[in-house]
C-alpha cells in the first residue's frame, strides 16, 4: 500500500511540475504579445518557484555537470524521486536527446535563468524546459502505468 501511495504522490508531483513548465513556457513565448494581468503574473511566479525548488532538489541529489551518482543517503527522499534523479542523471549522458544547458551544463545556471529577464536567456530556458518536460512526461507515464496496472 505504501509503494502505491508513493507512486500516486509522484504522479501528482509530476503533473504539478508539468503544469509549471507549461505556464512558464507559454508566458515566455507570449511575453511580447500580451500584457499579463495580476493573476497571470502570480501564476508565472508560482511556476518559477516550483521549478526552482525542483531543480534545487535535483542539484542536491546529483551535483554539477560532471556530477556523481545519485546520492542514496539523502534522507527523506522517496524511491520515485530517487528514480527520477537517476533518470535525470541518465539523460545527462544522452547527448542526442538532451542537449540543453540543464542536462549538459550546471543546474545552478539554469536556476539563474529562471529569474533572468535577458532576451537571449529566454531561448536557453525554453530549450531546458522542453527537455525537462520530456523527461517528466516519461516519468509520469511510468507512474500512470503502475497506478493503472494496480486497478
Amino acid at each position: 500500500m505504501r509503494a502505491q501511495w508513493l507512486t500516486v504522490q509522484s504522479f501528482q508531483h509530476g503533473q504539478e511540475l508539468l503544469a509549471a513548465i507549461n505556464t512558464l513556457s507559454i508566458h515566455l513565448k507570449l511575453r511580447d504579445q500580451s500584457a499579463a494581468g495580476p493573476d497571470s503574473a502570480k501564476a508565472v511566479e508560482d511556476a518559477r518557484r516550483k521549478l526552482d525548488r525542483f531543480l534545487e532538489e535535483m542539484e542536491q541529489m546529483i551535483g554539477g555537470p560532471n556530477g556523481k551518482e545519485v546520492n542514496p543517503l539523502l534522507l527523506g527522499t522517496n524511491p520515485r524521486t530517487r528514480e527520477l534523479a537517476e533518470s535525470f542523471e541518465e539523460a545527462r549522458k544522452d547527448r542526442t536527446r538532451f542537449r540543453s544547458e540543464l542536462f549538459q551544463g550546471d543546474i545552478a545556471n539554469v536556476r539563474q535563468l529562471l529569474d533572468s529577464n535577458v532576451k537571449g536567456d529566454e531561448e536557453l530556458l525554453l530549450r531546458c524546459l522542453d527537455e525537462l518536460r520530456l523527461l517528466l512526461q516519461e516519468h509520469v507515464q511510468a507512474d500512470a502505468t503502475q497506478i493503472m496496472g494496480q486497478i
